[in-house]
Protein backbone atom coordinates (compact mmCIF):
# COMPACT_ATOMS: atom_id res chain seq x y z
CA UNK A 1 0.00 0.00 0.00
CA UNK A 2 1.33 3.52 -0.93
CA UNK A 3 -0.07 6.68 0.55
CA UNK A 4 0.62 10.06 -1.09
CA UNK A 5 0.13 13.54 0.88
CA UNK A 6 -2.19 16.20 -0.94
CA UNK A 7 1.35 18.32 -1.23
CA UNK A 8 3.12 18.10 -4.48
CA UNK A 9 6.82 18.26 -5.49
CA UNK A 10 8.22 20.40 -8.13
CA UNK A 11 10.08 19.22 -10.92
CA UNK A 12 12.56 21.29 -13.43
CA UNK A 13 12.01 21.18 -16.77
CA UNK A 14 14.99 22.29 -19.41
CA UNK A 15 14.15 25.96 -18.96
CA UNK A 16 15.37 25.60 -15.25
CA UNK A 17 11.78 26.89 -14.21
CA UNK A 18 9.08 24.04 -12.73
CA UNK A 19 7.76 21.79 -16.06
CA UNK A 20 5.08 19.65 -13.96
CA UNK A 21 4.28 18.55 -10.26
CA UNK A 22 4.89 14.92 -8.39
CA UNK A 23 2.65 14.02 -5.32
CA UNK A 24 4.80 13.56 -2.40
CA UNK A 25 5.36 10.03 -1.15
CA UNK A 26 3.57 9.45 2.57
CA UNK A 27 4.39 5.98 2.97
CA UNK A 28 5.31 2.57 0.89
CA UNK A 29 4.06 -0.66 3.03
CA UNK A 30 4.01 -3.82 1.30
CA UNK A 31 1.43 -6.55 3.55
CA UNK A 32 0.81 -10.08 3.81
CA UNK A 33 -2.86 -10.94 4.27
CA UNK A 34 -4.45 -9.77 7.37
CA UNK A 35 -1.73 -6.70 7.59
CA UNK A 36 1.07 -7.70 9.04
CA UNK A 37 4.06 -5.77 7.28
CA UNK A 38 5.93 -7.63 4.73
CA UNK A 39 10.00 -7.72 6.60
CA UNK A 40 12.04 -5.09 4.67
CA UNK A 41 9.76 -3.95 2.36
CA UNK A 42 8.22 -0.84 3.82
CA UNK A 43 9.95 2.25 5.29
CA UNK A 44 12.17 2.67 8.17
CA UNK A 45 10.85 4.50 11.41
CA UNK A 46 13.06 6.43 13.46
CA UNK A 47 13.50 6.04 16.46
CA UNK A 48 10.65 8.30 17.43
CA UNK A 49 8.68 5.88 14.53
CA UNK A 50 8.77 8.40 12.03
CA UNK A 51 9.98 7.16 8.96
CA UNK A 52 12.11 9.59 6.29
CA UNK A 53 12.09 10.13 2.97
CA UNK A 54 15.51 11.84 1.35
CA UNK A 55 14.92 13.46 -2.09
CA UNK A 56 16.11 16.40 -4.26
CA UNK A 57 12.93 18.53 -4.94
CA UNK A 58 12.92 22.34 -6.26
CA UNK A 59 12.26 24.70 -3.67
CA UNK A 60 11.78 28.13 -3.63
CA UNK A 61 14.28 30.58 -2.67
CA UNK A 62 13.55 33.76 -1.36
CA UNK A 63 15.65 37.10 -2.62
CA UNK A 64 14.70 41.00 -1.04
CA UNK A 65 14.64 43.32 -3.90
CA UNK A 66 14.87 46.73 -3.37
CA UNK A 67 12.47 49.10 -5.61
CA UNK A 68 12.71 53.05 -5.57
CA UNK A 69 9.31 54.52 -5.31
CA UNK A 70 7.65 56.00 -8.10
CA UNK A 71 3.83 57.45 -8.46
CA UNK A 72 2.20 56.58 -11.67
CA UNK A 73 5.58 54.89 -12.73
CA UNK A 74 7.52 58.26 -13.58
CA UNK A 75 9.70 58.27 -16.57
CA UNK A 76 13.35 57.56 -16.02
CA UNK A 77 13.07 56.34 -12.68
CA UNK A 78 12.79 52.64 -11.57
CA UNK A 79 9.93 52.54 -10.65
CA UNK A 80 8.17 49.88 -8.41
CA UNK A 81 5.46 49.52 -10.92
CA UNK A 82 2.68 51.81 -13.27
CA UNK A 83 -0.40 52.46 -10.47
CA UNK A 84 -3.63 52.81 -11.36
CA UNK A 85 -4.48 56.11 -9.41
CA UNK A 86 -7.95 56.84 -7.55
CA UNK A 87 -9.88 59.97 -8.48
CA UNK A 88 -8.74 63.51 -6.89
CA UNK A 89 -5.12 62.51 -6.27
CA UNK A 90 -1.77 64.56 -6.41
CA UNK A 91 1.12 61.71 -6.52
CA UNK A 92 4.80 62.52 -7.06
CA UNK A 93 7.54 60.13 -6.74
CA UNK A 94 7.80 59.75 -3.57
CA UNK A 95 4.63 61.80 -2.20
CA UNK A 96 0.87 60.32 -1.93
CA UNK A 97 -1.92 63.43 -1.40
CA UNK A 98 -5.24 61.55 -0.95
CA UNK A 99 -8.54 62.69 -0.49
CA UNK A 100 -11.10 60.93 1.48
CA UNK A 101 -11.33 57.92 0.23
CA UNK A 102 -8.63 58.11 -2.43
CA UNK A 103 -6.28 54.82 -2.85
CA UNK A 104 -3.10 53.89 -5.24
CA UNK A 105 -2.73 50.35 -6.62
CA UNK A 106 0.16 49.12 -7.72
CA UNK A 107 0.78 45.17 -9.05
CA UNK A 108 3.41 43.30 -7.40
CA UNK A 109 5.42 41.40 -10.22
CA UNK A 110 6.08 38.82 -10.55
CA UNK A 111 4.32 36.56 -7.63
CA UNK A 112 4.41 32.77 -7.89
CA UNK A 113 0.95 31.28 -6.70
CA UNK A 114 0.46 29.21 -3.48
CA UNK A 115 3.62 30.49 -2.19
CA UNK A 116 4.53 32.66 0.85
CA UNK A 117 5.62 35.50 0.29
CA UNK A 118 6.45 39.38 1.82
CA UNK A 119 6.53 42.89 0.90
CA UNK A 120 7.92 46.06 2.42
CA UNK A 121 6.51 49.44 2.53
CA UNK A 122 9.06 52.17 3.53
CA UNK A 123 7.24 55.19 5.47
CA UNK A 124 9.88 58.30 5.62
CA UNK A 125 7.46 60.73 7.58
CA UNK A 126 4.75 60.31 9.58
CA UNK A 127 1.16 60.07 7.84
CA UNK A 128 -0.46 63.76 8.21
CA UNK A 129 -2.80 63.44 9.92
CA UNK A 130 -3.08 59.14 10.48
CA UNK A 131 -5.46 57.32 8.94
CA UNK A 132 -3.87 54.84 5.98
CA UNK A 133 -3.62 51.63 5.33
CA UNK A 134 -1.89 49.42 2.98
CA UNK A 135 -2.93 46.32 1.96
CA UNK A 136 -2.04 43.16 -0.64
CA UNK A 137 -4.99 42.66 -2.70
CA UNK A 138 -6.13 39.68 -5.13
CA UNK A 139 -9.84 40.31 -5.80
CA UNK A 140 -9.97 40.25 -2.01
CA UNK A 141 -7.57 41.20 0.89
CA UNK A 142 -4.80 39.30 1.31
CA UNK A 143 -2.98 40.91 4.48
CA UNK A 144 -3.30 44.57 5.51
CA UNK A 145 -1.97 46.73 8.35
CA UNK A 146 -2.62 50.14 9.35
CA UNK A 147 -0.26 52.92 9.02
CA UNK A 148 0.82 54.42 12.25
CA UNK A 149 4.14 56.61 11.80
CA UNK A 150 6.98 56.45 9.85
CA UNK A 151 8.68 53.03 9.40
CA UNK A 152 8.93 49.71 7.52
CA UNK A 153 5.35 47.88 7.19
CA UNK A 154 5.48 44.32 6.18
CA UNK A 155 3.15 42.32 4.53
CA UNK A 156 2.73 38.13 4.54
CA UNK A 157 0.88 36.98 1.80
CA UNK A 158 0.16 34.07 0.00
CA UNK A 159 -1.49 34.81 -3.75
CA UNK A 160 -3.85 32.18 -5.09
CA UNK A 161 -3.69 31.08 -9.25
CA UNK A 162 -3.23 33.85 -11.63
CA UNK A 163 -6.86 33.26 -12.66
CA UNK A 164 -8.06 35.01 -9.33
CA UNK A 165 -6.70 38.38 -10.85
CA UNK A 166 -3.21 40.46 -10.27
CA UNK A 167 -2.01 40.81 -6.93
CA UNK A 168 -1.57 44.67 -5.74
CA UNK A 169 -0.29 46.87 -3.34
CA UNK A 170 -3.59 48.79 -2.61
CA UNK A 171 -2.65 52.36 -0.50
CA UNK A 172 -5.87 53.45 0.67
CA UNK A 173 -7.29 56.53 2.89
CA UNK A 174 -9.21 55.59 6.20
CA UNK A 175 -9.66 58.77 7.78
CA UNK A 176 -12.46 61.11 7.40
CA UNK A 177 -10.36 64.05 5.78
CA UNK A 178 -7.59 64.47 3.05
CA UNK A 179 -3.94 62.93 4.30
CA UNK A 180 -0.56 62.98 2.38
CA UNK A 181 2.16 60.09 2.98
CA UNK A 182 5.91 59.79 1.88
CA UNK A 183 7.20 56.93 1.13
CA UNK A 184 10.99 56.27 -0.16
CA UNK A 185 10.31 52.38 -1.86
CA UNK A 186 9.61 48.69 -1.35
CA UNK A 187 11.53 45.70 -0.70
CA UNK A 188 9.55 42.88 -2.20
CA UNK A 189 10.35 39.10 -2.72
CA UNK A 190 12.07 37.60 -5.48
CA UNK A 191 11.55 33.82 -5.95
CA UNK A 192 13.67 32.10 -7.93
CA UNK A 193 13.69 28.09 -7.80
CA UNK A 194 16.90 25.72 -6.90
CA UNK A 195 17.78 22.05 -6.36
CA UNK A 196 17.91 20.85 -2.57
CA UNK A 197 17.81 18.01 -0.87
CA UNK A 198 14.83 17.82 1.77
CA UNK A 199 13.64 15.19 4.16
CA UNK A 200 10.15 14.54 4.75
CA UNK A 201 9.21 13.14 8.31
CA UNK A 202 6.22 11.05 7.84
CA UNK A 203 4.16 8.66 10.24
CA UNK A 204 5.14 10.60 13.35
CA UNK A 205 3.04 10.80 16.33
CA UNK A 206 2.15 14.49 14.87
CA UNK A 207 1.62 13.72 11.37
CA UNK A 208 0.50 10.56 9.58
CA UNK A 209 0.44 8.04 11.08
CA UNK A 210 -2.14 5.59 9.80
CA UNK A 211 -1.58 2.00 8.39
CA UNK A 212 -3.48 -1.19 7.50
CA UNK A 213 -7.39 -0.90 6.93
CA UNK A 214 -7.20 3.04 7.46
CA UNK A 215 -6.35 2.41 10.93
CA UNK A 216 -3.93 4.60 13.73
CA UNK A 217 -0.72 2.41 14.12
CA UNK A 218 0.09 2.65 18.00
CA UNK A 219 3.59 1.65 17.93
CA UNK A 220 4.39 1.66 21.07
CA UNK A 221 1.97 -0.78 22.21
CA UNK A 222 3.85 -4.06 20.51
CA UNK A 223 6.64 -2.27 18.25
CA UNK A 224 6.47 -0.58 14.78
CA UNK A 225 2.97 -1.64 12.54
CA UNK A 226 2.37 -4.28 14.65
CA UNK A 227 -1.07 -2.74 17.10
CA UNK A 228 -3.89 -1.05 14.88
CA UNK A 229 -6.44 0.88 16.54
CA UNK A 230 -9.69 -0.25 16.10
CA UNK A 231 -11.76 2.35 18.81
CA UNK A 232 -13.59 -0.68 20.25
CA UNK A 233 -10.58 -3.00 20.31
CA UNK A 234 -7.42 -3.95 19.30
CA UNK A 235 -5.59 -5.83 16.60
CA UNK A 236 -2.79 -7.92 16.23
CA UNK A 237 -1.56 -8.20 12.50
CA UNK A 238 0.92 -10.66 12.66
CA UNK A 239 -1.86 -13.10 13.67
CA UNK A 240 -4.79 -11.80 11.45
CA UNK A 241 -6.61 -11.55 15.16
CA UNK A 242 -8.35 -9.11 17.64
CA UNK A 243 -6.78 -9.07 21.12
CA UNK A 244 -10.22 -9.08 22.57
CA UNK A 245 -13.91 -9.76 21.65
CA UNK A 246 -16.23 -8.06 19.17
CA UNK A 247 -18.69 -5.89 21.80
CA UNK A 248 -21.36 -7.25 19.81
CA UNK A 249 -20.39 -10.68 19.97
CA UNK A 250 -23.80 -11.88 21.59
CA UNK A 251 -25.69 -10.67 18.22
CA UNK A 252 -23.30 -13.10 15.85
CA UNK A 253 -23.31 -16.24 17.82
CA UNK A 254 -22.14 -17.59 14.83
CA UNK A 255 -19.13 -15.93 14.13
CA UNK A 256 -15.68 -15.91 15.70
CA UNK A 257 -15.38 -12.76 18.06
CA UNK A 258 -11.73 -12.36 17.57
CA UNK A 259 -11.96 -13.00 13.61
CA UNK A 260 -10.79 -10.34 11.07
CA UNK A 261 -13.25 -9.02 8.51
CA UNK A 262 -14.82 -12.47 9.16
CA UNK A 263 -12.06 -13.88 7.10
CA UNK A 264 -12.39 -11.98 3.94
CA UNK A 265 -9.51 -9.56 3.43
CA UNK A 266 -9.83 -9.17 -0.18
CA UNK A 267 -13.55 -8.07 -0.53
CA UNK A 268 -14.06 -6.52 2.86
CA UNK A 269 -12.96 -4.00 5.83
CA UNK A 270 -13.25 -4.47 9.27
CA UNK A 271 -15.34 -2.01 11.08
CA UNK A 272 -14.93 -0.95 14.70
CA UNK A 273 -16.63 -3.43 16.37
CA UNK A 274 -20.11 -2.53 14.80
CA UNK A 275 -22.17 -3.60 12.55
CA UNK A 276 -24.38 -0.54 10.19
CA UNK A 277 -26.28 0.04 7.52
CA UNK A 278 -25.66 3.58 6.63
CA UNK A 279 -27.94 6.24 5.00
CA UNK A 280 -26.89 8.62 2.11
CA UNK A 281 -29.18 11.99 1.13
CA UNK A 282 -27.34 14.59 -0.81
CA UNK A 283 -28.53 18.01 -1.91
CA UNK A 284 -26.20 18.78 -4.66
CA UNK A 285 -26.21 21.46 -8.49
CA UNK A 286 -26.15 19.54 -11.28
CA UNK A 287 -24.97 22.47 -13.35
CA UNK A 288 -21.61 23.76 -13.25
CA UNK A 289 -22.63 27.17 -12.76
CA UNK A 290 -25.89 29.53 -11.96
CA UNK A 291 -26.27 32.96 -11.41
CA UNK A 292 -27.86 35.11 -8.68
CA UNK A 293 -30.02 38.85 -9.60
CA UNK A 294 -26.96 40.51 -9.48
CA UNK A 295 -25.38 38.30 -12.01
CA UNK A 296 -22.81 37.03 -9.94
CA UNK A 297 -21.48 33.29 -10.70
CA UNK A 298 -21.57 30.31 -8.23
CA UNK A 299 -19.95 27.46 -8.56
CA UNK A 300 -22.41 24.29 -8.98
CA UNK A 301 -21.50 20.67 -8.60
CA UNK A 302 -21.64 19.97 -12.23
CA UNK A 303 -22.30 16.20 -12.06
CA UNK A 304 -25.06 13.99 -12.64
CA UNK A 305 -26.97 11.44 -9.48
CA UNK A 306 -24.29 8.83 -8.45
CA UNK A 307 -23.58 6.78 -5.55
CA UNK A 308 -20.00 7.59 -5.63
CA UNK A 309 -18.51 9.46 -2.52
CA UNK A 310 -15.63 11.29 -4.26
CA UNK A 311 -18.31 14.20 -5.97
CA UNK A 312 -19.36 17.65 -4.52
CA UNK A 313 -22.53 18.22 -2.53
CA UNK A 314 -24.36 21.48 -1.52
CA UNK A 315 -25.40 19.33 1.57
CA UNK A 316 -25.40 16.26 2.79
CA UNK A 317 -25.98 13.42 5.82
CA UNK A 318 -25.91 10.24 6.81
CA UNK A 319 -27.94 7.64 8.95
CA UNK A 320 -26.10 5.27 10.54
CA UNK A 321 -28.83 2.14 11.61
CA UNK A 322 -27.23 0.15 14.09
CA UNK A 323 -29.32 -3.13 13.62
CA UNK A 324 -28.17 -5.62 16.40
CA UNK A 325 -28.78 -2.75 18.90
CA UNK A 326 -31.88 -1.05 16.52
CA UNK A 327 -30.39 2.12 17.45
CA UNK A 328 -29.85 5.15 14.27
CA UNK A 329 -28.16 8.23 14.33
CA UNK A 330 -27.20 10.82 12.23
CA UNK A 331 -23.25 10.82 11.58
CA UNK A 332 -22.28 13.27 8.99
CA UNK A 333 -23.94 16.86 8.22
CA UNK A 334 -21.92 18.73 6.26
CA UNK A 335 -21.40 20.74 3.01
CA UNK A 336 -18.58 21.11 0.90
CA UNK A 337 -16.90 24.31 -0.70
CA UNK A 338 -18.25 26.84 -3.30
CA UNK A 339 -17.28 30.22 -4.53
CA UNK A 340 -18.69 33.37 -5.89
CA UNK A 341 -17.37 35.23 -8.80
CA UNK A 342 -17.94 39.16 -8.76
CA UNK A 343 -18.12 41.09 -11.59
CA UNK A 344 -14.89 43.12 -10.58
CA UNK A 345 -12.76 39.94 -10.14
CA UNK A 346 -13.66 39.40 -6.77
CA UNK A 347 -13.32 35.47 -5.74
CA UNK A 348 -15.21 34.17 -2.16
CA UNK A 349 -15.12 30.98 -0.79
CA UNK A 350 -17.78 29.72 1.97
CA UNK A 351 -19.33 26.25 3.07
CA UNK A 352 -22.35 26.27 3.58
CA UNK A 353 -23.97 24.86 7.19
CA UNK A 354 -25.99 21.57 7.77
CA UNK A 355 -28.47 21.71 10.60
CA UNK A 356 -30.76 18.48 11.03
CA UNK A 357 -33.06 16.51 13.39
CA UNK A 358 -33.66 12.44 13.22
CA UNK A 359 -36.55 10.99 14.42
CA UNK A 360 -36.79 7.27 15.15
CA UNK A 361 -39.28 4.95 16.31
CA UNK A 362 -38.84 1.47 17.04
CA UNK A 363 -41.05 -1.45 15.16
CA UNK A 364 -41.25 -4.88 14.99
CA UNK A 365 -37.85 -6.60 13.32
CA UNK A 366 -36.80 -3.00 12.74
CA UNK A 367 -36.77 1.17 12.68
CA UNK A 368 -38.92 3.82 11.16
CA UNK A 369 -36.70 6.80 10.68
CA UNK A 370 -37.04 10.27 9.53
CA UNK A 371 -35.02 13.27 8.77
CA UNK A 372 -35.47 16.81 8.45
CA UNK A 373 -32.12 18.84 7.17
CA UNK A 374 -31.63 22.18 6.04
CA UNK A 375 -28.72 23.99 4.44
CA UNK A 376 -28.05 27.35 3.29
CA UNK A 377 -24.90 29.27 1.45
CA UNK A 378 -23.82 32.73 3.73
CA UNK A 379 -23.07 33.92 -0.06
CA UNK A 380 -26.34 33.74 -1.61
CA UNK A 381 -28.92 36.88 -0.17
CA UNK A 382 -31.34 35.07 1.74
CA UNK A 383 -33.72 37.33 -0.44
CA UNK A 384 -32.94 35.51 -3.24
CA UNK A 385 -32.36 31.79 -1.90
CA UNK A 386 -33.66 30.70 1.54
CA UNK A 387 -32.83 27.41 3.14
CA UNK A 388 -32.68 24.07 1.08
CA UNK A 389 -35.09 22.14 2.96
CA UNK A 390 -35.33 17.98 2.95
CA UNK A 391 -37.57 15.48 4.45
CA UNK A 392 -37.63 11.76 4.19
CA UNK A 393 -38.25 8.98 5.84
CA UNK A 394 -37.22 5.36 5.54
CA UNK A 395 -39.03 2.43 6.89
CA UNK A 396 -36.22 -0.49 7.56
CA UNK A 397 -37.36 -4.49 8.66
CA UNK A 398 -35.25 -7.43 8.26
CA UNK A 399 -37.00 -10.43 7.03
CA UNK A 400 -34.99 -13.23 9.03
CA UNK A 401 -37.23 -16.12 6.90
CA UNK A 402 -35.27 -14.43 3.74
CA UNK A 403 -32.43 -12.84 5.18
CA UNK A 404 -33.64 -9.76 3.78
CA UNK A 405 -34.22 -6.17 4.13
CA UNK A 406 -37.31 -4.79 3.20
CA UNK A 407 -37.04 -1.09 2.86
CA UNK A 408 -39.51 1.60 2.06
CA UNK A 409 -38.41 5.37 1.20
CA UNK A 410 -39.93 8.46 0.58
CA UNK A 411 -38.56 12.32 0.67
CA UNK A 412 -39.36 15.74 -0.41
CA UNK A 413 -37.12 18.97 -1.06
CA UNK A 414 -38.39 22.37 -2.06
CA UNK A 415 -37.34 21.12 -5.80
CA UNK A 416 -34.26 22.81 -5.99
CA UNK A 417 -31.22 21.91 -6.00
CA UNK A 418 -30.95 17.89 -6.83
CA UNK A 419 -31.38 15.43 -4.31
CA UNK A 420 -30.03 11.30 -4.26
CA UNK A 421 -30.58 8.83 -1.73
CA UNK A 422 -28.79 5.47 -1.52
CA UNK A 423 -27.73 2.68 0.66
CA UNK A 424 -24.76 1.10 2.05
CA UNK A 425 -23.45 -1.65 3.74
CA UNK A 426 -21.26 -2.74 5.95
CA UNK A 427 -18.72 -3.37 3.36
CA UNK A 428 -19.43 -0.68 1.20
CA UNK A 429 -21.65 -1.82 -1.35
CA UNK A 430 -24.16 0.70 -2.63
CA UNK A 431 -27.15 0.94 -3.93
CA UNK A 432 -28.73 4.12 -5.52
CA UNK A 433 -32.75 4.78 -3.92
CA UNK A 434 -33.97 7.40 -5.94
CA UNK A 435 -32.93 11.01 -6.94
CA UNK A 436 -34.77 14.31 -8.84
CA UNK A 437 -32.92 16.63 -10.64
CA UNK A 438 -33.64 20.16 -9.69
CA UNK A 439 -36.34 22.67 -11.34
CA UNK A 440 -36.45 26.07 -12.40
CA UNK A 441 -33.70 28.25 -10.41
CA UNK A 442 -33.57 28.61 -6.82
CA UNK A 443 -35.68 32.01 -6.77
CA UNK A 444 -38.52 30.11 -8.08
CA UNK A 445 -38.27 26.69 -6.23
CA UNK A 446 -36.77 27.44 -2.30
CA UNK A 447 -39.49 29.77 -0.71
CA UNK A 448 -41.93 27.36 1.19
CA UNK A 449 -42.25 24.01 2.84
CA UNK A 450 -40.43 21.12 1.40
CA UNK A 451 -43.56 19.48 -0.88
CA UNK A 452 -41.98 18.30 -4.06
CA UNK A 453 -41.29 14.85 -4.11
CA UNK A 454 -37.88 14.07 -4.68
CA UNK A 455 -38.25 10.08 -4.58
CA UNK A 456 -40.31 7.28 -3.15
CA UNK A 457 -40.19 3.39 -3.38
CA UNK A 458 -39.67 -0.25 -2.00
CA UNK A 459 -36.71 -2.23 -2.05
CA UNK A 460 -35.97 -5.49 -1.52
CA UNK A 461 -32.39 -6.32 -0.82
CA UNK A 462 -30.61 -9.81 -0.13
CA UNK A 463 -27.84 -10.10 2.39
CA UNK A 464 -25.51 -12.88 2.65
CA UNK A 465 -24.01 -14.67 6.02
CA UNK A 466 -22.26 -10.98 7.19
CA UNK A 467 -25.30 -8.51 6.35
CA UNK A 468 -23.86 -7.18 3.00
CA UNK A 469 -25.82 -6.72 0.21
CA UNK A 470 -26.16 -9.71 -2.72
CA UNK A 471 -29.02 -8.50 -4.81
CA UNK A 472 -31.62 -5.82 -5.16
CA UNK A 473 -34.76 -5.63 -6.57
CA UNK A 474 -37.75 -3.26 -7.01
CA UNK A 475 -40.78 -4.69 -8.27
CA UNK A 476 -39.73 -6.59 -11.46
CA UNK A 477 -36.49 -4.67 -11.50
CA UNK A 478 -33.27 -5.24 -10.15
CA UNK A 479 -31.11 -3.17 -8.82
CA UNK A 480 -27.47 -2.54 -9.59
CA UNK A 481 -25.10 -2.89 -6.54
CA UNK A 482 -22.37 -0.77 -6.48
CA UNK A 483 -19.15 -2.24 -5.10
CA UNK A 484 -17.08 0.65 -3.15
CA UNK A 485 -13.88 2.40 -4.49
CA UNK A 486 -11.15 2.37 -2.53
CA UNK A 487 -11.44 5.72 -0.42
CA UNK A 488 -7.58 7.57 -0.23
CA UNK A 489 -6.37 8.09 3.27
CA UNK A 490 -6.77 11.53 4.98
CA UNK A 491 -3.41 13.64 3.67
CA UNK A 492 -1.39 15.10 5.28
CA UNK A 493 1.72 17.65 5.15
CA UNK A 494 5.02 16.86 4.90
CA UNK A 495 6.86 18.83 7.00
Amino acid sequence: MTTVSDNRRAEQDSTNTIGYYKPVLQTATDYYPFGMEMPGRNLVDTATHRPTITATMIVPLHNAVTQSWAAGGAPGVSAFGGGAIGSGIAPSSTTFNSPLGGYMLYPITPVVPYYSQSITLNVVAPPSPLGFRVSVVQGSSLASVNITGAGAYTLNYTPGPSSAGTVYLKIERTAAAPGIIKMTGVIKDSITFVNQSVVANISSDDGYHYGYNGQIKDNEWAGKGNHLDYKFRGFDPRTGRFNSADPLVKSFPWNSSYAFAENRVIDCIELEGAEALSIHIRSFISAKSVFDPLNRKFDGDNRKATVREDVTARGRARIDYDFPTNKAKIAVKSADKTYRYGSDGEILESRGTVNGALFQMDIKNGKNIGIHYETKNPLTPAWFTPTVDVDAGYSIRYNKNENAWDLSFSGKSDGYPSTETFIEDPCGNRIMLGFMYEKNSPGKELWGAADTEVFNGHVKINLDENYNFKSATSGTMTLPIVPPSPAPPPPTSVK
